[in-house]
């Protein structure tokens, strides 16, 4: 500090510093211009003269509690008066700042940044955020509405003329939620996976409670909820979302679960033709789908209706009806079920009919019904003999030109029909005859040998079927339908007697006609001459047919007259017969016939 003031002319100068003025002050430092400078003891530690300049005096570390009025007095005892001087000492400082703010605030708190400081004189402040100055000037707060922008590092630096302070940064944190947004698939199949995502934009992380009607149906830090749909989870869910920045919640929205249950195939069965038919299919479902109706599993209706009616219903119609439902959840079909259609007996009518005496009749009519009808016989001049509902059998009687009448009453729970056949007996196989094994007939005679089997059928017209008969062979009564016997030398007489179904008159006989069989025997002594004779007898032979031949070939080449040999035929027979009526054949004729027996025996 300077002592400002006048100099003058005299030997002896003082300059007196004290500090303040008037009153209580207290002198610090003398100096005796060019004698001497002194300093008290209780300022020595912090006022010094300046050796080289009596008017100054200096405070080596200056405090801000040196700020004062310091006074310096100058005596001149040589020339008075005394001249003073003030000297002001003002100290300026400045600490390091405090910055102070609530930290963390909620989106769209009010916030206020304050940076308290001591200094002299009075600061300038600067508020910083990441750096970038937000406010500057003489107040000593930032204040603002708080946004998540907002968030960051913020300093203060304060500053006056004794210098600049700044605080380290300090991070306010924002806090914030926003709406969130409820996401899911809608509608969905019974039975499926179903999630619901809960999106939200917020700090610090939110809670979330699921609600499902107003219900919680999950609460905790999970922003999905998942489950398997059913029918009952069909509702309107909300998502709210919680955090310190406070609580947002999503409007309801509505999830759809479709479903399909078996359904129920439903009609009055059995019904009679000509009635109407009403088949009803149930089902509990969502949305609502399509119906197909199918019977033996061709479709018969597709479509939005549930029912499915038709009149008249025919037989037809009887089967094995189905109904398949479908919607977006699927497709279910019932099993199949019956469709019984009743209808009245319908009988196939029979021609009249004409039988063999005897013969066994058996009378059914073709009869379609549903159920199945009831058979009521009735007959005049018949009696059923059989326990078959379904025909009516008797035994025609030997009487040609009987008459019989047959009726069926054919009934069921529809309706009742009849019908009527007429039998008449009549004589109708044609005669009878006796043929062998071969199907060759016999007429009158036939040959054997002793020991030959004999096989013989009877035979009415051109069958031996239609008719019943019994043998007599030599006047014994033969049951057996093919007569099988051994010829005897003695000969037999053979029978066969028409006893139902045959023509009047009803029997037909024949003669076996038996001769020993011709045996040649060796004898070891005469082989010799056997063997020659033998030679001599084929060698004549032949030469005598050839002489035959010749002379049948030249003299009677139209007509031949041949003896009955034992094993003709009736063919053979027959020809025989035009022989003696004097009809002639040729050998060529016989051959173009084609008749091979007849032609072998001609031959012979």
């Amino acid at each position: 500090m300077i002592c400002n003031y006048s100099p003058t002319s005299g030997s002896a100068i003082i300059i007196t510093w004290s500090n303040g003025t008037g009153g209580a002050s207290e002198t610090i430092a003398t100096t005796i211009v060019g004698l001497s400078k002194t300093v008290q003891p209780d300022y020595s530690a912090i006022f010094t003269l300046d050796p080289n300049d009596d008017r100054v005096l200096v405070i080596a570390n200056t405090l801000r509690s040196y700020s004062d009025d310091y006074e310096c007095e100058v005596d001149n005892l040589d020339n008075p008066p005394i001249d003073t001087d003030v000297v002001t000492l003002n100290v300026i400082y400045i600490e390091d700042p405090v910055l102070s703010f609530t930290t963390p605030v909620n989106e769209g708190d009010p916030v206020t940044l304050s940076c308290d400081v001591v200094s002299k004189p009075n600061a300038q402040f600067t508020f910083k955020k990441d750096g970038s100055i937000v406010q500057q000037g003489g107040l000593s707060t930032y204040t603002f509405t708080a946004d998540r922008n907002d968030q960051g590092s913020y300093t203060c630096e304060a500053s006056n003329s004794a210098g600049t302070k700044s605080t380290a940064g300090q991070v306010l944190e924002v806090y914030y939620i926003e709406d969130p947004v409820l996401s899911f698939t809608t509608p969905v199949n019974e039975g499926d996976p179903v999630t619901l995502s809960c999106d939200v934009v917020s700090k610090p992380n939110a809670q979330f409670t699921f609600k499902k009607d107003g219900l919680i149906v999950q609460q905790g830090g999970l922003s999905t909820y998942t489950f398997t749909a059913d029918r009952n989870d069909q509702g309107s869910y909300t998502c709210e979302t919680s955090n310190s920045a406070g609580t947002k919640g999503t409007a309801g929205q509505v999830l759809e679960v479709y479903y399909i249950e078996d359904p129920v195939l439903s009609f009055t069965t059995p019904v009679n033709e000509g009635d109407q038919v009403t088949l009803s299919c149930d089902v509990v479902y969502k949305p609502d789908g399509m119906f197909t109706f199918k019977k033996d599993g061709s479709m018969l209706q597709q479509g939005g209706l549930s029912t499915y009616t038709w009149s008249p219903v025919n037989r037809e119609d009887q089967g094995s009806y189905t109904c398949e439902t479908s919607n977006s959840a699927g497709t279910k079909e019932t099993a199949g079920q019956v469709l019984d259609v009743y209808f009245a007996p319908e009988i196939t009518a029979l021609e009249d009919m004409e039988v063999s005496r005897g013969e066994t009749v058996v009378i059914s009519f073709g009869v379609e019904a549903r159920p199945a009808a009831n058979y009521d016989w009735s007959s005049q001049g018949a009696t059923d003999t059989d326990s078959d509902p379904e025909t009516f059998t008797f035994v025609a009687s030997n009487t040609i030109g009987d008459v019989y009448t047959v009726t069926l009453n054919a009934s069921n729970e529809v309706a009742a029909s009849q019908s009527t056949v007429q039998v008449t007996v009549v004589d109708s196989c044609g005669s009878l005859s006796i043929v062998r094994e071969n199907g060759d007939q016999v007429d009158g005679n036939m040959n054997a040998e002793v020991g030959d089997d004999v096989s013989l059928r009877c035979q009415c017209g051109d069958s031996d079927e239609g008719f019943e008969y019994e043998w007599t062979l030599d006047g014994d009564k033969r049951s057996e339908s093919t007569l099988t016997f051994t010829a005897e030398k003695s000969g037999h007489e053979v029978v066969c007697i028409g006893t139902a179904g045959a023509p009047e008159p009803s029997s037909v006989s024949i003669n076996v006609l038996v001769t020993d069989k011709v045996v040649c025997t060796e004898d070891k002594h005469s082989t010799g001459l056997v063997v020659g004779m033998t030679f001599v007898g084929v060698f004549i032979g032949c030469m005598l047919s050839l002489l035959t031949f010749f002379v049948i070939k030249k003299l009677w080449p139209a007509k031949v007259s041949l003896s009955k040999s034992d094993n003709q035929s009736g063919e053979y027979t027959t020809y025989i017969g035009e022989m003696n009526q004097g009809i002639s054949h040729t050998y060529e004729e016989l051959q173009k016939k084609d008749k091979n027996q007849v032609y072998e025996n001609v031959k012979a």
